[in-house]
């Protein structure tokens, strides 16, 4: 097959590198290549070897890896120095990644986010029964992911693999079906390791609950995701933080989180990032409910959510209406982390002026000026008045503390 230009490119660029007269090996702990590498599997494995200092291989959105590339990359001698692997938006002929991860006993850090890797994929990779690793970061975000088959291979990769720490699986096809069977074939270790696990539904429109069959699919929706929620943090007994996507969530799914989840939860941070179904008021003291069973929670993380101001005055309503109470310590923090949602930098200076004075807000609004912040908060200042309208609610006292 007729070279293409990215190859030629590729191999004339090693060459080039390898001839060049280096008084010493360039000092190189990090690699990108976004280009397709089709055909250039053996000049890409020389130029690794030639950096000793590589701990890091990124092959980014551009990429495109035939068998040859993976191939010549499973053999290349500097693999096993890598910590961090990352295929994120790569495109491959085949993912054999078992030659691959085998060989980089080294690795902390597997990333194939953005990738086309699939179901097929996943249960080849837990076929070959690698490790106990050294793993501790595996994310199949936005992948190819959508059966409950290849669920159950992604439960066995990471039974393999040892103990991930950290875990992404969000924006793939996965449904309560789906998320269940991960769950219960995740093995004790495995379980037990995962400390952080970020997962939910894509971009997928959620049915409106206006007609009879619109309430339906709705309730449905709901509830599918409060079992597999509850079956996921069974398992996790020592889950201490969850990301969840796009879920639609609301007073169903809080009230089989509380029902099925009696023991005390591990979880020191909950972020339900565009998650839908946090408009009704019931929903909040639902959702507080659940938080009583959170005693180490810290931070609760409403950003790009639907959460209207009648949710957020419940959850407040509901750790006021129980002083004294230590499983209510947790909802402390319930309203000090609504700094991307309620919070943002393009406030008139006399309303900003005005929250200041409010000291559980101050460093939120210290927070506004950072880019992740201006980035996310798209609310309009009328809603920041909602945020003072919030705060009165904790009282004169610390309204008043700093006037």
């Amino acid at each position: 097959m007729q070279e293409g230009w990215p190859c030629r490119s590729m191999k004339a660029f090693v060459q080039g590198f390898l001839s060049a007269p280096w008084h010493r090996a360039p000092a190189v702990q990090r690699l990108a290549l976004e280009l397709s590498l089709n055909g250039a599997g053996e000049a890409v494995a020389e130029l690794l070897n030639a950096l000793p200092a590589l701990r890091s291989l990124q092959l980014g959105p551009s990429c495109s890896l035939d068998a040859d590339v993976l191939a010549s990359l499973a053999s290349a001698q500097a693999l096993a120095q890598l910590t961090c692997l990352e295929f994120e938006g790569a495109r491959a002929e085949t993912w054999s990644l078992a030659p691959l991860v085998s060989s980089a006993r080294q690795l902390q850090v597997l990333d194939l986010s953005d990738s086309d890797f699939g179901d097929a994929d996943a249960q080849q990779l837990a076929a070959a029964s690698l490790g106990p690793l050294l793993l501790s970061r595996l994310a199949f975000r936005r992948c190819r992911l959508r059966t409950p088959a290849g669920a159950v291979a992604v439960a066995r990769i990471l039974n393999s693999f040892g103990k991930v720490r950290h875990f992404s699986i969000q924006a793939n096809a996965w449904r309560a079906e789906a998320h269940r069977a991960f769950a219960e074939q995740l093995a004790a270790p495995a379980a037990e390791g995962l400390l952080s696990l970020q997962a939910g539904y894509g971009a997928q429109p959620v049915p409106e609950a206006f007609s009879e069959q619109g309430r339906r699919l709705h309730f449905l929706s709901h509830f599918g995701v409060g079992l597999w929620l509850s079956a996921v943090l069974l398992r996790l007994e020592r889950l201490q933080e969850l990301r969840l996507e796009r879920l639609p969530v609301g007073v169903v799914t809080f009230q089989i989180l509380r029902r099925r989840l009696r023991e005390p939860l591990a979880l020191q941070t909950l972020i339900l990032w565009g998650c839908t179904g946090l408009t009704e008021w019931q929903a909040g003291r639902e959702l507080a409910g659940f938080l009583t069973n959170c005693p180490h929670l810290e931070r609760l993380d409403l950003a790009q959510s639907d959460a209207t101001e009648a949710f957020l005055r419940e959850i407040d309503s509901f750790r006021d209406a129980c002083p004294g109470d230590k499983r209510c310590e947790s909802l402390l923090q319930a309203i000090d982390v609504v700094e991307e949602r309620l919070v943002m930098p393009k406030l008139p200076p006399q309303l900003k002026q005005q929250l200041f004075k409010t000291p559980k807000l101050r460093q939120h609004l210290a927070m506004a000026s950072s880019p992740r912040v201006e980035r996310e908060s798209e609310l309009e200042a009328t809603q920041a008045q909602s945020l003072l309208d919030l705060a009165e609610l904790s009282g004169p006292d610390s309204a008043g503390a700093n006037n």
